[in-house]
């Protein structure tokens, strides 16, 4: 049985619709689930106990105005401070409206970056709608989304109140930014997986010439191409949202060697056309050393932070290129981000960083017996 903020939110939204209806806009406030109750149908109660019925109205009216037109491919962000006069409602906050076809990320993307931003979000809808467009990308048609329909993704956010039109303006660009980081990284996904599931064939390559005699890279812990090919595969498995794939060439030419990006080979986030250089010679010497080292991964933190899905630094995982002679020839970059579930699971269960943790038992030579694992939990 709904409670009283359902039975009041319910009753809201009739009234938006009657309002609807009345001002000749029947497309919105038809029969059954109207396109206004499905708009709101997920944003909590609460959010809109302040609302009045032309509030809900005008906003959405406002925002299907923004997608009136839309090229399948185009994702629209509109950021501005309702005023009565000009949107037909009024608001004491920012809202930022987002029309895109429906892909993962949307919502945990930008609301990782207002947040980060430091601003509050007082009201969010997210509904997906069924919409068919002419050639010209002209809306001809909308309503809920049945099993066959195109489906576009609205996002609105109310925030809290930001007042210059500049500050306005740069809110919209970098959520277009996030945006466009987001479709990256969707588009390319099915290419980041197949990548890192051929450098796992290539890591196994390398592990059969070890075992030949042959081994072109340097043992350490946790650089066992076995291991590394296992880390791979479950990152591909489920365990890992890529972000971005790039490779890169070592040039080792002295004073001063350099990693120049291979162009055309960026996916996701790390797109691009044209090469990029980055000197060593200005690095810290031990940075330039460890990228002579035949070792055959590189697993850390960015410093850049994620724009898609959470803002928390990205994991970076380098996979050198090493020649048969042992040589560093280049390194393939993946970041992205470990799933949540990854650090509440058990070490033992992750490939490479469960052979780091046996050697630090080893070395430390840490028994574990009944007796031991007793007084610790004591």
């Amino acid at each position: 049985m709904p409670d009283n903020a359902d039975q009041v939110k319910h009753a809201l939204l009739d009234a938006a619709a009657e309002l609807a209806r009345r001002r000749g806009h029947e497309w919105i406030a038809a029969p059954g689930e109207s396109l206004l109750h499905h708009y709101f149908h997920r944003t909590a109660p609460q959010e809109l106990t302040d609302k009045d019925p032309i509030d809900l109205y005008a906003s959405l009216v406002r925002h299907f105005q923004l997608s009136d037109v839309r090229q399948p491919s185009e994702v629209q962000v509109r950021v501005y401070n309702p005023d009565s006069d000009e949107d037909g409602w009024f608001s004491g906050h920012t809202v930022i409206d987002v029309v895109s076809r429906d892909m993962p990320f949307i919502v945990d993307s930008v609301m990782a970056f207002v947040e980060r931003r430091g601003l509050q979000v007082h009201v969010l809808a997210h509904p997906m709608y069924g919409v068919q467009r002419d050639s010209s990308g002209r809306r001809i048609q909308v309503g809920v989304p049945g099993p066959d329909d195109q489906v576009e993704s609205m996002l609105h956010m109310e925030i809290d109140r930001l007042s210059p039109t500049a500050e306005l303006e740069e809110l919209r660009s970098d959520i277009s930014g996030v945006m466009a980081d987001v479709v990256a990284a969707v588009d390319d996904w099915p290419a980041m997986r197949s990548a890192v599931l051929e450098l796992a064939d290539e890591m196994d390559r390398w592990a059969q010439e070890a075992s030949a005699g042959s081994p072109r890279f340097e043992a350490t812990v946790g650089n066992d191409p076995v291991e590394v090919a296992e880390l791979l595969r479950w990152m591909e498995a489920g365990s890992f949202t890529f972000v971005g794939y790039r490779e890169y060439d070592f040039v080792d030419e002295e004073p001063n060697p350099k990693i120049v990006s291979r162009p055309d080979t960026g996916l996701g986030t790390l797109r691009q056309t044209e090469a990029t250089t980055r000197d060593l010679g200005e690095a810290p010497p031990e940075t330039a050393l460890l990228a002579r080292r035949p070792t055959v991964l590189n697993l850390t933190k960015a410093n850049a932070i994620s724009t898609v899905h959470r803002a928390v630094p990205l994991d970076y995982i380098g996979i050198k290129e090493i020649d048969a002679s042992g040589t560093v020839t280049g390194e393939r970059r993946i970041i992205g981000l470990f799933t949540s579930t990854v650090y509440s699971g058990q070490v033992q269960q992750i490939p490479v960083v469960r052979a780091k943790v046996a050697a630090v038992i080893k070395r430390a030579n840490f028994q574990r017996t009944s007796h031991d694992h007793s007084r610790l939990l004591n």
